[in-house]
C-alpha cells in the first residue's frame, strides 16, 4: 500500500526531471539569441548617448519580461517534446504502458506546467511588460536630457537640441541659469530665426517628453525675404520634443499601458467605436 501511494509522486518527479534539463537548455539558448537580437539596435543608443555600464544593465533589464513572455512557453514546449522523445527512444513509454500507466497518468504534470506557465506569462503581459516599457521610455528620455545638459557648455555652439543651435556665455553652476543666450532656430525654416536673450533656463518635462527653454529679456530676429521682423519679449518659451534614439514617441503607446489603463482608454474613446476596439 505504501509503495502504491508513493508511486505517483515518484513517477511525476521522474517526468519532471526528464523535462527540466531540455527546458533550461532551451530557455538559456533562446534568451541568448533574443539578447543578441536586441543588443545590435541598442549599440546605437549606447554609442550615441554614451551611457555607463550600470545604465546599460538597467536598460536591458527592462527588456527581460518581454523576452521571457516568448522564451518561457517555447522552452517549455521544447522541454516536453524533447523529454518525451527521449522516453520514447529508450522504450520507457512502452515500459510505462506495460506497468499499467496510461496517458491519463501523464496528463496531470503537463496540465500543471501549462497552468503555471499561463499564470506567469499573464503576469508578465499584464503587469511587468507595461511597467518595463514605461520605465525604459522614461530612462531613454532621461538619458537624452542628460546628453543635452552635458552638451551645453559655456562659450560653445551646441547642436544637442536638434535643429536649434545654442550658445551660452556663462552658466551658473548652482542655479543652472544661462547668461547672454543666443539661439538659432532652423525648425521648418531655410533661413534661421535668431533669438538673443539676457538670461535663460532649461527645464525637462519627462511626463510630456519635452525640454523647455525659458528665455528672458531679449529679442527675436525673423528674416522675411529681404526684410526682417524684430520682436522684443520679456519671456519667450521654446518647447522641444525629446527624440532619443529608437524611442521617439511622445505619447504613451498601448504597450506601456496596464490592463486597467487600456480598459479606461477604451471607455474614453467608446468601447463600441472603431478606435475603442483597436
Amino acid at each position: 500500500m505504501k509503495s502504491r501511494k508513493r508511486l505517483p509522486l515518484l513517477f511525476y518527479s521522474y517526468l519532471a526531471t526528464e523535462m527540466l534539463a531540455p527546458f533550461f537548455a532551451s530557455f538559456v539558448i533562446m534568451n541568448g539569441v533574443f539578447f543578441l537580437a536586441k543588443l545590435i539596435p541598442f549599440l546605437n543608443v549606447v554609442l550615441e548617448l554614451n551611457i555607463s555600464l550600470a545604465d546599460f544593465v538597467r536598460l536591458f533589464s527592462y527588456l527581460f519580461p518581454n523576452m521571457f513572455l516568448y522564451s518561457i512557453p517555447m522552452a517549455a514546449m521544447l522541454g516536453i517534446t524533447i523529454g518525451f522523445s527521449r522516453l520514447a527512444n529508450d522504450s520507457e513509454i512502452l515500459a510505462f504502458k506495460a506497468s499499467g500507466i496510461g496517458i491519463y497518468h501523464v496528463l496531470p504534470p503537463l496540465v500543471l506546467i501549462a497552468l503555471f506557465i499561463s499564470l506567469v506569462t499573464s503576469y508578465f503581459s499584464i503587469k511587468l511588460i507595461p511597467a518595463g516599457d514605461t520605465a525604459m521610455q522614461q530612462m531613454m528620455y532621461q538619458l537624452a536630457k542628460e546628453k543635452i545638459d552635458k552638451g551645453i557648455s559655456e562659450r560653445r555652439f551646441t547642436e544637442a537640441l536638434g535643429n536649434l543651435v545654442v550658445h551660452v556665455d556663462t552658466i551658473d553652476k548652482q542655479t543652472g541659469t544661462w547668461q547672454n543666450v543666443w539661439v538659432s532656430d532652423m525648425r521648418g525654416r531655410e533661413i534661421p530665426a535668431i533669438t538673443m536673450a539676457q538670461s535663460g533656463t532649461m527645464e525637462s518635462k519627462l511626463e510630456e517628453m519635452l525640454v523647455t527653454l525659458r528665455l528672458h529679456n531679449g529679442s527675436m530676429h525673423i528674416p522675411e525675404g529681404q526684410d526682417s521682423q524684430i520682436i522684443s519679449f520679456d519671456q519667450y518659451i521654446i518647447n522641444i520634443p525629446l527624440q532619443p534614439p529608437a524611442r521617439a514617441p511622445s505619447f504613451r503607446s498601448r504597450g506601456t499601458m496596464t490592463m486597467i489603463e487600456l480598459l479606461q482608454k477604451a471607455r474614453d474613446l467608446g468601447i463600441t467605436s472603431e478606435k475603442g476596439r483597436t
